[in-house]
C-alpha cells in the first residue's frame, strides 16, 4: 500500500484519528527488510506505531505465523513481553504494533541477562505445547540442512552447505540435536539480541521480544542459545584474532565472561522452568549443541555472495568449538546453575 492508502486504512480501522492527521500531519519512515515493509508512523514529530506488511507470499506466511504466536502469548500472563498490538489483518498481511523507540538491542550485561532469564522463563513455563495450536513444531532449518534442502534458505546456501558437508564434527553435533530435540513449549524460534528491545519508563517487562515470524513449539534450549551465541563471536573479535583456521585455535578463547553470564541467566531461568526439565544435564547438553547450531547458521547468514569467502568464516570454527568442547562447557554450566 502507498503511504496515503496506509493512512486511509488506519483511519478506517479506527487505529488513527482523522483529526490527528489534519492537526499534526502524518508521515511514514521506511525501515523495510527483504520480506516485509516496515514503517514507523509519525504523528507530527512523535512516533506513534510500527507498521509491518508482508511484501511476498513467503512474508505473508511468516507474518500470519507471527500473529498466531502473538495471539497465544497474549492469552497468557506473558503478554507484557511482546509489543502491544493495535491492528492485525491476516488477510492483507498487515500488523500495527507499539513503537518501542529507535531499534536498539538490549546489551548483554549482567542486568539484561538476568531480566532475559525471567522473560524466557515465563514464556517457556506458561506456554506449554498443545495439539490444538496452529503453530508449527518443526526443527529449525539449519539442524537438518546437510540432509534436506530447506524451503527457505539464504541466497548463498550452496557455498555454506559445501563447508557443512565437509565438516564431520559439526554434522555429528547437528545429528545429536535431531536425536535429542524436545518440544515442551512455545519458543520464539529466532531469538537474538537484535530481537530483545528495552522498554523504558514502564512497570511492564523491561525487555520486549519482537519479530515472532518463526514462533513455534520446540526446544527452549534453542531460544536460550539465541541469547548467547553472539557473545562467543564477540569474544573472538575481542581476542584480536585475524584468523580462526581450526577448532584448536578456538580452544584458546577465554570463555570466562560467557560462563559468568550463563550462570546469571540460569539463576533466574531455571527456577521458573524446572517443570519442563531445564535444570537437568540433558537440557544443558542440548543448550550447548544449539549454541553450535546457531553459530553454524550464522555461517550461512554471514556470506553476502557465493564468491565472498574462499575459506569458511570464523563462525564455522566456533561451531566446531561448541561441539568439540561440549563436555567441559557442560560441566561448567551445570555446576553453576541451580540444582
Amino acid at each position: 500500500m502507498t503511504s496515503a492508502a496506509v493512512i486511509t486504512f488506519l483511519i478506517d480501522r479506527r487505529v488513527l484519528k482523522a483529526q490527528d492527521v489534519v492537526r499534526h500531519g502524518v508521515a511514514l519512515h521506511d525501515q523495510s527488510r527483504d520480506r516485509f515493509l516496515l514503517r514507523t508512523l509519525m504523528v507530527g514529530d512523535r512516533p506513534r506505531m510500527i507498521l509491518k506488511q508482508a511484501r511476498s507470499q513467503e512474508g505473508l506466511i511468516q507474518l500470519r505465523n507471527e500473529l498466531r504466536g502473538l495471539r497465544q502469548i497474549r492469552s497468557t500472563a506473558t503478554r507484557s513481553i511482546v509489543p502491544a498490538c493495535y491492528l492485525a489483518d491476516p488477510a492483507r498481511g498487515v500488523l500495527a504494533m507499539e513503537y518501542l523507540g529507535a531499534p536498539q538491542a538490549a546489551s548483554l550485561s549482567d542486568e539484561s541477562v538476568l531480566e532475559l532469564g525471567k522473560v524466557l522463563g515465563h514464556l517457556h513455563q506458561r506456554n506449554p505445547f498443545t495439539k490444538q495450536s496452529r503453530l508449527p513444531n518443526d526443527l529449525p532449518w539449519i539442524i537438518s540442512a546437510f540432509e534436506n534442502t530447506p524451503a527457505w534458505r539464504p541466497p548463498t546456501f550452496g557455498k555454506a552447505l559445501s563447508w557443512l558437508k565437509g565438516d564431520h564434527c559439526v554434522q555429528r553435533g547437528l545429528r545429536r540435536i535431531q536425536a535429542e530435540w524436545q518440544c515442551p513449549c512455545l519458543i520464539h524460534g529466532d531469538l537474538k539480541m537484535e530481537h530483545c528491545l528495552e522498554r523504558s519508563g514502564s512497570e511492564r517487562s523491561a525487555i520486549v521480544l519482537i519479530d515472532w515470524e518463526l514462533a513455534k513449539y520446540g526446544d527452549p534450549a534453542w531460544d536460550v542459545a539465541g541469547v548467547f551465541y553472539q557473545e562467543i563471536v564477540r569474544l573472538w573479535i575481542q581476542s584480536n584474532s585475524t584468523a580462526l583456521d581450526s577448532a584448536e585455535q578456538g580452544r584458546r578463547l577465554d570463555l570466562g565472561s560467557l560462563l559468568v553470564l550463563m550462570e546469571i541467566f540460569g539463576s533466574a531461568y531455571v527456577p521458573l522452568t524446572r517443570e519442563i526439565g531445564t535444570g537437568t544435564d540433558a537440557f544443558v547438553r542440548r543448550l550447548l549443541l544449539c549454541l553450535g547450531a546457531r553459530l553454524m547458521q550464522l555461517c550461512f547468514e554471514s556470506i553476502e555472495n557465493d564468491n565472498d569467502h574462499a575459506a569458511p568464516p570464523p563462525s564455522l570454527r566456533l561451531a566446531e568449538l561448541c561441539f568439540a568442547e561440549l563436555p567441559m562447557l557442560a560441566r561448567h554450566v551445570r555446576g553453576s546453575w541451580p540444582h
